[in-house]
């Protein structure tokens, strides 16, 4: 069975990232051990919706992220290397006010 790789094993992965850094190729052996597909970027100052089709893990690397989950009637705030989860099918809320850079992993 495939497990996800912690925030504490990532966490200067994370901090590599979030300044910018280049990671390595050891770096890049742990984010995937899993065998789960992820991307990491940057989201530009705005508001945006996205749709799932995966289970999504979401991390936030630097900046911030208001999120507004399925369901939810309240937006909150996520820092850096605070994650949540959003199921698969449905659409969700995010809100940047800086460029905010994020690990997403998909189960």
């Amino acid at each position: 069975m495939n497990r996800l790789v912690g925030l504490s094993e990532l966490k200067d992965i994370y901090t590599k990232v979030a300044a910018g850094k280049r990671i390595d190729e050891a770096d890049c052996r742990r984010l995937f051990e899993s065998n789960d597909l992820a991307t990491i970027g940057v989201m530009a100052k705005g508001e945006y919706a996205f749709g799932t089709s995966t289970i999504e893990v979401m991390t936030v690397t630097s900046g911030k992220l208001n999120v507004k989950l399925p369901g939810e009637t309240e937006w909150k705030i996520y820092q850096p290397f605070e994650s949540f989860e959003v199921e698969k099918g449905v659409t969700f809320h995010v809100k940047a006010d800086s460029d905010t850079a994020y690990l997403c992993l998909y189960r």
